[in-house]
Formats: structure tokens, C-alpha cells, sequence
């Protein structure tokens, strides 16, 4: 079972890889459309309804439910493996020398902006506007309202969707958390000298696991308005400490002219990396895709589809009673501004 499901993700990835891209910008600017058009002026909820959270706590929870862990678990180990691996740079001749840094660090930037939240916004906003304008039942059936009306959630259809939202839902989670899990007990080796004894590192990943699913099923249990706020809040205060503390110690300068740098070629060649697809790669006379594309950005923009379900139903959540002008600038661009 698991190679046929290794072989079919193998044949998704590198046969559609080229669509999922095309089709992420499509989405990309399609939100910003919204956000540009009369649309734009309608509320997520009803006319009345007032935003529940400070524009702070929102964009807090926002960025925590999604990329909180893994973002800093991952955010230096990821730029170094673009720095040294990147196809791109290798054929520039520049993979793992200091003129690579700005790219390497501008396709961080591409994996974790832009295409995860315009898909979660987009999703969020599939189920959240029918959910809050028809009072149905806030589930991914809620999505189909525009082609099934009131039976989208009751019908067979809305409750195959739901599951299947279910199933992807909890394997995104896992990935993350499988991810986060084994860098964190990696980190504890190399900073600490803190070893499992032979035989054990499970034990410690699955204690590490139940100690970080404890802290979330309180915080689901107590409530958004005690629990996650709260959390995030707490989380977003720590996370910036971390980074003016390595802002002030670090070598502050450099810090501050590779960020300038690097997002300036990740604004400038947006397009041209979210696309870019190695189409010059030949062997023999035949052309030879070397998959770094679509082990990556095209891996995470299915990663990300499977989040909708769970981050985008969140986003939505939280973001009852303001306009979708608000919610797509807001959800979109503060999330990337942060990353």
C-alpha cells in the first residue's frame, strides 16, 4: 500500500506539477482581484456583524495556526538546503557560495507566503460566507452551498467532502507535527547534548508529541477567546523577542541588508520562480525534469490544500464580521510580512 501511494504521489507530482503552479497564481491574483473590485466591500458574516478580535490577536492566531511550528523549526535548515541544493542556483554556479544566499532565501520566502494563504483565504472564505450568511454548519460541505443550496451539508456529496476534508485535514497536521517533531528532538541533540539512550528516540518523539497535542486540546477545550488567543498571544510576543534578540546579537547589519536583499529578488522574480519549471535541463538530447520544483513548492501547495479544511475553517472563524477587502489584505499580505 504504501509504495502504490509513493508511486501515485511520484506521478502526481511530476506529471501535474506545471498545473498546480499555474494554478496557484490564478488564485494568487484572483485574490487580489477581490480585494481591487466592489467585491471587496462584503462582509464576511452578516451586515451587522463587528470583528470579535484586535486586528494584533487576529493576524496572531492567523500565523500561529498555520506555520507557527514549523516555520521556526524549519526557517534556517530550509533556506541552507535551497542555498546548497536549488537546481537553479547549481546551474548558475552558484549553489552553496555566498552568491546564492539572496535566492536561497528568496524560495524560502516562495514556499512559505503568497500561494499557502491565498489558498487558506480562498478556502476559508468557500465555507465561511455561505456558513455566516445561510446559518449552516461551518464543514467544508458548507463550500458547495453555490452548487447545492440548504442540502449541501445533509446530501451524500456534502458528507463525502466532509470526509475526505477530514482525511486530508489529519495528514497535513501530521506531516507538520512528524516535521516539527523530529527537528525539535534533533535540536535538543545539537544545542543541548541532550541524547535519547539507545533504542528510545521514540519514546522521546512520542512524549515531545503528547506534551504539544496536550497544549492544543486545552486550548481548543477552554475556548478561542481563552485558549488560542491567549496562546498565539503569548506565542507572537516570545517569537518576536527571539528575533530582535538574534537581531541585536547577530550580526546586525548583515541581518538587516540580506533581508532588505533577499526580499527585494523575492518580489522581483515572484513570477518567474513560482514557475519556473527546469525546462533546460537535457540528457542525452532528452529533457530530464530533476523534480526540485516539485519536491517543493509544488509538495507544498498540495500540503497547503490539505490545511484548507483546518486553517482555512479557522481563518474563517476568526474572521467573522470583516470585509473580504480587510480579510484578504489582512490574511494574505501580514502573514507573508511576518514570515
Amino acid at each position: 500500500v504504501i509504495a502504490a501511494l509513493s508511486a501515485t504521489s511520484t506521478f502526481l507530482l511530476f506529471n501535474f506539477g506545471w498545473f498546480l503552479q499555474l494554478l496557484a497564481i490564478v488564485l494568487i491574483i484572483f485574490t487580489f482581484v477581490i480585494i481591487a473590485s466592489s467585491y471587496g466591500n462584503i462582509k464576511l458574516g452578516a451586515p451587522e456583524d463587528k470583528p470579535e478580535f484586535s486586528l494584533f490577536a487576529w493576524i496572531a492566531m492567523m500565523f500561529c495556526a498555520a506555520f507557527g511550528m514549523t516555520m521556526w523549526m524549519w526557517c534556517a535548515g530550509e533556506t541552507m538546503y535551497h542555498l546548497f541544493g536549488f537546481d537553479l542556483l547549481k546551474d548558475q554556479g552558484i549553489a552553496g557560495t555566498p552568491k546564492g544566499i539572496a535566492t536561497g532565501m528568496s524560495f524560502s520566502f516562495l514556499d512559505n507566503t503568497l500561494h499557502g494563504w491565498a489558498l487558506f483565504c480562498l478556502g476559508g472564505l468557500a465555507i465561511g460566507l455561505p456558513a455566516y450568511r445561510k446559518k449552516i454548519p461551518m464543514n467544508l460541505a458548507a463550500g458547495l452551498y453555490v452548487l447545492m443550496g440548504e442540502r449541501c451539508t445533509t446530501s451524500a456529496w456534502g458528507r463525502a467532502v466532509d470526509i475526505i476534508g477530514a482525511v486530508a485535514s489529519v495528514g497535513g497536521v501530521a506531516g507538520a507535527l512528524g516535521m516539527g517533531i523530529a527537528i525539535l528532538t534533533s535540536g535538543m541533540a545539537n544545542v543541548f547534548g541532550f541524547t535519547a539512550p539507545e533504542g528510545s528516540q521514540m519514546i522521546v518523539e512520542i512524549v515531545c508529541l503528547a506534551i504539544l497535542t496536550g497544549f492544543f486540546i486545552i486550548t481548543a477545550v477552554v475556548g478561542i477567546e481563552k485558549g488560542m488567543k491567549r496562546l498565539s498571544m503569548a506565542n507572537i510576543y516570545f517569537s518576536m523577542g527571539i528575533v530582535v534578540l538574534i537581531f541585536v546579537v547577530g550580526p546586525t547589519v548583515f541581518i538587516g541588508t540580506a533581508v532588505t536583499h533577499s526580499v527585494g529578488e523575492f518580489v522581483n522574480n515572484f513570477f518567474s520562480l513560482s514557475l519556473w519549471g527546469d525546462i533546460s535541463n537535457f540528457e542525452e538530447g532528452k529533457w530530464v525534469n530533476r523534480g526540485y520544483m516539485n519536491w517543493w513548492l509544488v509538495f507544498y501547495i498540495l500540503w497547503w490544500i490539505s490545511y484548507i479544511p483546518f486553517c482555512g475553517g479557522f481563518v474563517a472563524r476568526i474572521s467573522k464580521g470583516r470585509t473580504l477587502r480587510e480579510y484578504f489584505l489582512c490574511a494574505v499580505l501580514c502573514p507573508t510580512a511576518m514570515t
